[in-house]
């Protein structure tokens, strides 16, 4: 067994002891193994870590046996292990021993070494000694050396070796760079001797060691006072006098109180405790290495390790902090007004607990970590930064289009335009010098270029929009609302109708309109073919109006026919029913009402608006063919078009027109029919009808003709039509009653019952008949343009109320919150106003004209509003969507084209997120308009297909610029590169930086290869790029990329074709070789200016060797 297993196995396993306060533990055992772990516990145990420089290193060296450990256990209150005098002199402690001081400030760390001159270790025992005794001089404060009094003047003394160890250590060691310690002589058993005579003699045969230890060296400038502070203590016997002993040693405790302080014992200028732990480590290795120690290196070598790891701490603690996750939360979805306050608070405490850690450290180093930790911390919050800069971008581009809108009513507005775009840059700088973080360097200018462009474009956008917008709104509802209602009644109700009136009344209506409408849009600066333009669509839109409005008509034909046969037919011309005289009367007047409803489906079969459209021949063709039947007609209405009318302009075909006549034939035979069935005589007196008898039918006679008479007179003395038909219905049945009783007719008898129901009906004929009479001849002498529904004052009071409505309802609406509270208190104050005006007028309200006329009114207002609400909600739609798509579109491609790491879940979670943030605002506009349900959903799917398709379609258009965007991540990234070597030299430096970025924007070609807006949507897209390209400079040569489509994906999803990928790839790498090239022209420039010709020579022919490759390959 040989010495070094005899020590291991003789080896006290490392401990830990507590004594007290007291921590103690091996740092370095018998074998020279370092206890790392160990030593992290006890600065753990010991809190040595938070002691910055306020810190001591005591070590004590001596010969083996001499009490070392006894004197650190008194000195210090240690609990190093003591020899036991029962086992006689032999070795006690192994190798290295750490403990703490428990009660002296600043915190005192004791080191135990092993002793020398021990027969355990044999010959080792002189590399161990240089080993520990190196390892001392390098991180000790103050270094004891235990001697006996004895051996003061001795030449052959125990502590002479180790002492010229030392000195010669320190000459090989620390000769360039001196490290000044303590060197203190504890000198044991001290004899009766004066103590400065045997100073004075230690002091002596210290500086002849050193001056010989010079000679053989050579150093013979070199100064004992530049390496140590000599100090010298006397201590008595321990057996002998112990008390002595001890009060020595609380003597001594003294002068490591306060070591640290200026001229103290431990002024040494450290480094902080913290960095202790590595440096005492790398010490060691390196002293068992054989190597030179380099200790202002180490320092660095500390510096840089410990001031990496606070920083990364610090970091932590930034990226970890809760109120900044929170802030970069609400940042990221929404504007923070203290954002940059904020984040400057946060980093402000990191860097400042980092600067009070890394104080004591190298300054330069600390330096570098600092701004390391400055540049992190930035970089993390960058991107809600640019979110931050990108909202208050949309928030002045939204403020600018609202009071963009408001004021462009205003005749002047647009000459304030270039104002307004300045004064909204000039909040927009004021936000982001407001969210500025200090210490970053980021520039909002391309956002500010950008709002600038967006601001230019929507004035030019509206500049063109808003007069077809004021045409819609204030133009288009008024012209529908005059034609639609006098269409019908010169269509169906006039005695005469004709399409020449409705082209009459159409220019009344357009001819004013029109030139309104051309003063206008000069007022709005139009020029003059955009004006004749929006003329010319405002006339479409008017004849779409009459068009449309004849359309629904005629498919009321057959009603509108069947009026006017029973109105022509059953009454004369002053609206009296007629009396029969005899069968052919009814047959001659029968034939003179069916031409009414003829030349009514006549004008119904066709639109007429243009004078050239007269000349149809379609009365002619239906009079001949339908009304006389002539048998050499040639059957036109057997056709399925008109022969001089063109398909756009026909509202009944020909067949249509057969089918209708003679289904209302059949209605209107019916009718005459019934006329047919009274009996007359040949006097021209009517016939006693058989079934009711001749009294009874005289009574029914005479009492309908006094109803007649009576009813005449009332009707025009009573405030009502309908109030004068009442009171004379039930006088007339009541006076018919009582003279059936006069005649002892009974009131069972069926003959009565029969005489009175036909009394009745007779009489509800005339009223009817009256009605309408009376109305027609009321609404006759007016113009066309007057549609009369209730009466002239009524249809008047209607369509003033509803004109000042549409007018208030367009201004309030704008001003109001919400649609719907506009749209309430308009009808609610409109409604209320025309109840006072008839009032006024003096019209009842239970008067059923009245009653009609509010009806109609209000089904006119509640039109207007759904008309109004889908083209506001539209108009919001459209803002909305408008606002949306600058900053989804600049996000998406910040995310695909320039962000470090390019991915689709970084634009899922963004489409997520938009759609959180703004679904909530487009719910609130929903709701101003107070639609249903089914709609509300339908419409909240809409916005979020619209938001999907925008970034779909913009990483579209980005794929379609994927080599520049490769190119420009290519430039960023090389340039970047060659920077941080900007230590190293010419084309190394160039060629290194190319190699290192080269394939780096592959990520950016794979990420606009296919959308994946789904996460289901997965593929192995960028696995094939990689493995077929990133390997090879050659892709033409792998054939995973020679297919035309993508292996299990929909070309709905693909952007870029395989083949594409691989000719983009094949551009990109000759653009980043010539990048290079011209990175190391450049670079040669400056060394040699005589090498440019030559060097441009040959780059530039490589750049046209390659072109005619690319054009053969391209001509292939």
């Amino acid at each position: 067994m040989n010495h070094r297993d005899l020590l291991t196995k003789t080896s006290a396993k490392p401990r830990k002891a507590y004594a007290g306060e007291d921590l103690t533990f091996q740092l370095i055992d018998g074998n020279g193994n370092f206890n790392d772990q160990g030593l992290k516990d006890f600065a753990r145990e010991a809190n040595l870590l938070q002691c910055g420089r306020s810190y001591a290193i005591v070590a004590i060296m001596g010969p083996q046996s001499s009490g070392k450990s006894t004197l650190l256990n008194h000195l210090f209150r240690t609990n190093f292990k003591m020899m036991d005098d029962s086992e006689g002199r032999s070795q006690t402690t192994q190798g290295i021993w750490l403990a703490r001081c428990p009660d002296i400030k600043p915190l005192t760390l004791v080191m135990d070494m092993e002793g020398s001159d021990g027969s355990e270790r044999g010959e080792d025992d002189a590399s161990f000694e240089k080993q520990s005794a190196l390892f001392a001089l390098a991180v000790a404060d103050v270094v004891l050396i235990n001697m006996w009094c004895q051996d003061i003047g001795r030449e052959h003394a125990a502590n002479k070796p180790l002492l010229r160890t030392v000195f010669q250590q320190v000459m090989v060691q620390f000769s360039n760079k001196p490290r000044k310690i303590t060197l203190m002589f504890a000198v044991r058993d001290k004899t009766k001797s004066p103590e400065t005579t045997l100073e004075a003699k230690l002091r002596e045969d210290i500086g002849k060691m050193w001056t010989s230890i010079l000679k053989l060296s050579g150093c013979s400038n070199l100064q004992l006072q530049d390496f140590f502070k000599v100090q010298v203590v006397f201590l008595p016997n321990y057996e002998e006098r112990e008390q002595d002993f001890k009060l020595k040693v609380q003597q001594l405790k003294q002068r490591f109180v306060n070591s640290t302080a200026p001229g103290g014992l431990a002024d040494t200028g450290k480094e902080p405790a913290s960095g202790f732990l590595i440096s005492a480590h790398n010490i060691w290795n390196d002293i068992m290495a054989n190597m030179d120690l380099d200790l202002p290196a180490h320092k660095i070598m500390v510096a840089t390790a410990r001031c990496e790891e606070i920083k990364n701490e610090q970091y932590n603690s930034f990226l970890m902090n809760k109120e900044l996750h929170n802030l970069c939360k609400d940042a990221h979805f929404g504007f923070v007004p203290d954002f940059g306050k904020r984040v400057n608070s946060i980093l402000n405490a990191c860097v400042s607990k980092y600067d009070e850690e890394a104080l004591n450290f190298d300054e330069d180093v600390a330096n570098e970590k600092r701004e390391e930790l400055i540049h992190q911390s930035l970089q993390l919050v960058e991107p809600e930064y640019q979110a931050m800069v990108n909202h208050l971008r949309l928030k002045q581009l939204e403020k600018f289009m609202e009071t963009f809108d408001k004021g462009s009513d205003e005749q002047n507005r647009f000459s304030t335009v270039a104002d307004h775009i300045q004064y909204c840059l000039n909040e927009f700088d004021q936000d982001c010098a407001a969210i500025k973080v200090d210490r970053a360097m980021w520039d909002p200018f391309k956002a500010r270029a950008k709002l600038g462009r967006h601001m230019k474009s929507y004035a030019a956008t509206k500049r063109e929009d808003r007069p077809a917008l004021k045409v819609r709104r204030l133009y288009e509802p008024k012209i529908k609302q005059e034609l639609s209602n006098s269409i019908r009644y010169l269509l169906c109700e006039d005695i005469d109708p004709t399409w020449s009136k409705i082209r009459k009344h159409f220019d009344t209506v357009m001819e004013p309109t029109l030139t309104q409408l051309d003063n206008t849009l000069s007022e709005f600066g139009v020029h003059e073919e955009a004006r004749k333009e929006m003329l010319e669509r405002l006339l479409e839109y008017a004849k779409d109006v009459v068009g449309a409005k004849a359309r629904e008509e005629s498919g009321r034909a057959k009603s509108h026919m069947m009026r006017k046969f029973v109105k022509h037919f059953k009454y004369d011309d002053d609206s009296s029913p007629r009396q029969w005289n005899n069968s052919d009367e009814i047959q001659k007047t029968a034939k003179a009402a069916l031409s009414y409803p003829l030349n009514l489906l006549a004008s119904l079969a066709a639109m007429r608006l243009e004078e050239t459209d007269e000349d149809d021949n379609i009365l002619e063709t239906l009079s001949s063919e339908l009304l006389e039947k002539d048998q050499n007609a040639l059957n036109y209405v057997d056709s399925p078009i008109w022969e001089k009318v063109p398909s756009s302009k026909t509202l009944i075909t020909p067949i249509q027109c057969k089918e209708l006549w003679e289904t209302f034939m059949v209605e209107a035979q019916n009718t005459i029919n019934d006329a047919l069935e009274v009996p007359y005589c040949p006097s021209g007196e009517p016939a006693q009808p058989a079934v009711y008898g001749d009294k009874l039918h005289q009574l029914r006679q005479e009492h309908l003709n006094k109803f007649i008479e009576e009813f005449d007179k009332h009707s025009d003395e009573w405030r009502t039509f309908t109030t004068a038909a009442e009171h004379c219905i039930k006088n007339c049945l009541l006076e018919f009653d009582d003279h059936c009783e006069d005649l002892n007719i009974e009131r069972a008898n069926e003959n009565r019952l029969k005489a009175r129901d036909k009394l009745q009906h007779d009489i509800n004929s005339y009223i009817a008949a009256k009605c309408e009479d009376k109305l027609t001849s009321k609404i006759k002498h007016l113009e066309p343009a007057q549609p009369v529904v209730n009466g002239y004052k009524l249809n008047q009071l209607r369509k003033e109320h509803l004109n000042k409505f549409i007018e208030v309802f367009d201004k309030y609406s704008d001003e109001q919150n919400t649609f719907i509270t506009a749209a309430d208190d308009c009808i609610k104050n409109c409604l209320f106003e025309f109840d006072k005006h008839c009032e006024d007028q003096k019209i009842e309200r239970a008067n059923e004209d009245r009653l009609k006329a509010r009806d109609k009114l209000q089904h006119d207002i509640n039109s207007y509003i759904a008309a109004k609400r889908e083209e506001k909600l539209a108009s919001k739609i459209r803002s909305f969507e408008a606002k949306l798509k600058p900053g989804i579109s600049d996000y998406v491609e910040h995310i695909l084209c320039e962000e470090t790491d390019p991915s689709w879940s970084k634009v899922r979670e963004y489409f997520k997120g938009v759609i959180d943030l703004n679904l909530p605002k487009f719910r609130k506009i929903l709701s101003e308009f107070s639609i249903d349900e089914e709609a509300r959903q339908r419409k909240i799917e809409s916005i979020k297909e619209y938001i999907k398709d925008l970034i779909i379609n913009k990483a579209r258009e980005e794929s379609s610029k994927a080599k520049n965007h490769m190119i420009t991540k290519f430039r960023q990234l090389f340039k970047h590169e060659c920077n941080s070597k900007r230590d190293r030299k010419g084309d190394v430096q160039i060629e290194e930086a190319y190699e290192a970025v080269l394939f780096l924007p592959l990520k950016v070609l794979a990420g606009l290869v296919v959308t994946r807006m789904e996460e289901s949507e997965t593929d192995e897209i960028e696995e094939t790029l990689s493995s077929a390209l990133s390997h090879s400079r050659r892709p033409n040569t792998s054939n995973a990329l020679d297919s035309s489509d993508w292996k299990e994906i929909p070309s709905s999803r693909t952007l870029l074709k395989p083949m594409q990928c691989k000719q983009l790839w094949m551009d990109y790498l000759v653009e980043a070789k010539e990048i290079a090239n011209q990175a190391r022209m450049d670079l040669e420039t400056k060394k040699n200016p005589g090498i440019v010709k030559k060097f441009s020579s040959v780059i530039w022919g490589e750049r046209r060797s390659r072109g005619t490759q690319r054009m053969a390959r391209n001509n292939r």
